[in-house]
């Protein structure tokens, strides 16, 4: 057991060897549930679509809102306040934060498709707000095409220019993933779910 901005909480060690803590994971895998659900109930309307039919916008607001809902289950504490969208005047807003009753702020950013590039730049912005009692994750929802599961070229440029500021959270050898459909063309793909968490 160890201190974390939350208070203390219960680690877990991967098949890498990296210790990360049960409320990340109960934060991917909440996450990961409410997207791979999403897919399932945009499949049921229309064969055609998938999860990336889903604006960017609108998967934030799904995702706060459970995240808000099971905010017990999930961070051990109820929720004082979140908001979608939310600014610090000085960097372009934050995808999401929620704050708990503790005072702990958890901001996040998300990405769906997007090239490794954009990635790196909110995992920068994340680094760049310096707030104490904070944590901070940035989630990428990456269409990879089939020939390229599970080594998409996303996830190896983005650690490799900035891994020693992330730790994957993840406790098994690969990101969660789920075969989903691209609208544009109906072609099957993955949707892999790269959440790391950014250090300091």
């Amino acid at each position: 057991m160890v201190t974390h901005a939350s208070g203390t909480f219960v680690l877990i060690k991967t098949l890498e060897g990296i210790i990360l803590d049960k409320t990340s994971l109960n934060i991917r895998n909440l996450i990961f549930d409410v997207i791979k659900k999403e897919d399932s109930d945009l499949a049921e309307l229309n064969k055609n679509k998938g999860i990336f039919f889903l604006p960017e916008l609108g998967l934030t607001y799904m995702i706060g809102k459970a995240l808000v809902k099971n905010a017990v289950d999930v961070f051990g504490c109820d929720v004082k306040s979140w908001d979608a969208e939310w600014g610090l005047g000085i960097i372009s807003p934050i995808d999401l934060v929620i704050e708990l009753e503790n005072n702990v702020k958890y901001l996040f950013e998300f990405k769906t498709r997007q090239k490794s590039a954009s990635y790196i730049n909110d995992i920068r912005k994340l680094r760049n707000i310096s707030l104490q009692n904070t944590e901070k994750y940035f989630c990428a929802f990456i269409d990879c095409p089939l020939e390229y599961f599970p080594h998409p070229k996303r996830i190896k440029s983005v650690e490799y220019d900035i891994g020693k500021f992330i730790e994957r959270v993840s406790e098994e050898e690969f990101f969660k993933s789920f075969d989903t459909i691209d609208h544009y063309n109906g072609k099957k793909l993955k949707c892999i779910f790269a959440m790391w968490r950014i250090k300091g």
